[in-house]
C-alpha cells in the first residue's frame, strides 16, 4: 500500500479509515478533504455516510457537518488477545502492535505497514470490524462490575474517557433513545439496538449493550 499522497489519497493527512476505503466506496473524495459545501454534500449522499438514521454532528464547517465522525466506526484491536488489557485498564490504548492493531488502519500520518489479512483477526465471527458509533474509532472503556453508564448526550458526544464503562457504540441508532438524565440518557427505558460488522463479514443488529463491550473486549466485564 503506498503511502499518504500522490495518486491514492490526494496529500490527505492524517487519513483516516473512512478516507482509505472511501476512494473504493464512493464516486469522489469523501468528507474531511471537501473543500465546497457542494463536495461536502456529495460526500454526505456516500455509503459512508449511508445510514438513513444518522443525521450527523452539525459544526461551523464547510458542508455544515462534522465530516470526521460519519456515524461509523472501526475497531482497531481486531487482533487483541482476550487476555488483553487487564481488567483494571479502562481503555484499550497502549495495547502491544503484535497482539492488537490492524496495522494502524484506524489512522494513519506517514507509513502504512502491511494490511492485514481476515484470518489473522482474533475470533472474526464475534469481533466488531466496524458498527454504528458516535466517534470513528470503536471502543469500550472497562465497566466495573459490569455496571454500564447511560450513553452520553451532547451535539459532539464521543465518550468520556474519565468515566468507566463509556463506549463510542452507538446503542440507539435503530432503536428508541430513553429519557434523558442529566447528560446521559436514562439507563432504563428506550429499546437499544445498533448494527455491528463483524470481522469475518456478517452483519448483525445488537439489542443488549454488552454486546458492544464483547465485540471489543472479547469479555464483559473487564
Amino acid at each position: 500500500m503506498a503511502g499518504l499522497g500522490g495518486e491514492d489519497y490526494d496529500g490527505l493527512t492524517p487519513a483516516y479509515w473512512q478516507n482509505i476505503i472511501g476512494k473504493y466506496v464512493t464516486k469522489g473524495k469523501i468528507g474531511v478533504n471537501s473543500t465546497t459545501d457542494e463536495e461536502a454534500i456529495f460526500a454526505r449522499r456516500s455509503i459512508i455516510w449511508g445510514c438513513p438514521v444518522f443525521e450527523g454532528y452539525f459544526t461551523g464547517t464547510i458542508g455544515g457537518v462534522n465530516r470526521l465522525q460519519t456515524g461509523y466506526g472501526m475497531n482497531a484491536e481486531a487482533r487483541m488477545r482476550e487476555d488483553y488489557p487487564s481488567p483494571t485498564n479502562l481503555s484499550l490504548s497502549g495495547s502491544p502492535t503484535n497482539t492488537a492493531a490492524i496495522e494502524k488502519a484506524m489512522i494513519r500520518t506517514y507509513s502504512w505497514g502491511r494490511w492485514m489479512k481476515q484470518t489473522e483477526f482474533a475470533k472474526p465471527a464475534q469481533r466488531a470490524l466496524i458498527a454504528d458509533c458516535r466517534f470513528w474509532s470503536l471502543e469500550a472503556l472497562n465497566p466495573p462490575g459490569g455496571v454500564i453508564p447511560g450513553q452520553e448526550v451532547r451535539p459532539t458526544a464521543t465518550y468520556t474517557s474519565a468515566v468507566s464503562g463509556q463506549t463510542t457504540f452507538d446503542f440507539y441508532r435503530h432503536g428508541r433513545t430513553p429519557p434523558v438524565e442529566g447528560t446521559q440518557y436514562s439507563t432504563s427505558g428506550g429499546s437499544v439496538a445498533y448494527n455491528i460488522l463483524y470481522c469475518d463479514g456478517h452483519v448483525a443488529t445488537a439489542t443488549d449493550r454488552k454486546e458492544a463491550y464483547l465485540s471489543v473486549r472479547m469479555k464483559f466485564p473487564g
